[in-house]
């Protein structure tokens, strides 16, 4: 059986979790038979009332990121898997969770296209959630969309005036989810759980909002438009705040990897209509 090496090893142990143990456990491969979701970075199989979410990589400080994020946001009371355990699978790590018997909002709401607003108004009701609770403990979100902004492929211009429209935004101690999006929450009998915590920060709720309204609007606006109605109604936001950063976001989200050509297309649009918009206003009142 391949293994992690003993640096690797020895990095992720010498980063303390907050979970039970900081061990890395062996367990054997044949444990996983039940695929029940699958993702860019992960696999997630149900092992004994259990989720064993196995990286394709071995990020080690994703992975503590994660983890550390996840247990924060439990114990802040939101509805959130529990985290048991961290364990290595045929050299890969995993994280051993809470099983939600659960199906995502997204899937849902596909299938019951008739009842779209709906599932919006779930959607904003477990985002407002989030956002009306503190992030203090959680990594800062302005930090993180500046060395975001910096690493893009911007041209230096546009990245310039960027960093400069992003310092002016006022700070907040708000937790945002960072990935808020239909496919993160899954519907019980009984609640919406919240999943994927990688991303997870302190910072202005503005800029989650927007993320997620961004990303609903590419697949029914009238749906979006509702979604951002109500989450700004129940977190204390005005709506055209949200909307007044659509442009610095798509920056911001086209720093990402996982983004796939099309919307990265439609970003790179979205950005140069904006900055082309400014420069003009500024010529004219020279």
């Amino acid at each position: 059986m391949v293994t992690l090496d003993k640096m690797t090893k020895k990095k992720l142990n010498d980063f303390p979790m907050k979970s039970t143990q900081n061990v890395i456990s062996e367990l054997p491969p044949d444990l996983l038979h039940e695929i029940v979701g699958q993702g860019a970075q992960a696999t997630i199989y149900a092992v004994d009332g259990k989720a064993f979410k196995v990286f394709h990589q071995s990020n080690i400080y994703g992975v503590k990121k994660e983890v550390d994020n996840q247990i924060m946001a439990k114990e802040l009371g939101l509805p959130v898997p529990a985290i048991y355990d961290v364990a290595e699978i045929s050299g890969k790590l995993c994280i051993i969770m809470e099983y939600i018997r659960g199906k995502p909002l997204a899937d849902l709401a596909l299938e019951n296209k008739e009842q779209m607003l709906f599932y919006a108004d779930l959607i904003a009701i477990s985002h407002a959630q989030v956002l009306t609770v503190s992030g203090d403990g959680f990594p800062d979100l302005i930090t993180d969309y500046k060395k975001r902004l910096k690493k893009s492929s911007l041209p230096f211009f546009q990245k310039r005036y960027f960093l400069h429209w992003l310092k002016k935004i006022p700070h907040s101690d708000r937790l945002c989810h960072g990935d808020f999006h239909p496919y993160n929450i899954l519907r019980t009998d009984k609640e919406s759980i919240i999943i994927d915590w990688t991303d997870a920060r302190k910072g202005n709720p503005i800029f989650d909002i927007c993320n997620t309204y961004m990303t609903l609007y590419a697949f029914d606006s009238v749906g979006a438009k509702f979604y951002l109605q109500t989450v700004c109604q129940k977190s204390g936001i005005e709506a055209q705040r949200v909307l007044s950063i659509i442009a610095l976001m798509s920056a911001i989200k086209l720093s990402k990897k996982s983004v796939s050509d099309q919307s990265a297309a439609q970003l790179r649009q979205t950005v140069l209509e904006h900055y082309v918009k400014r420069r003009r206003i500024i010529r004219t009142n020279l």
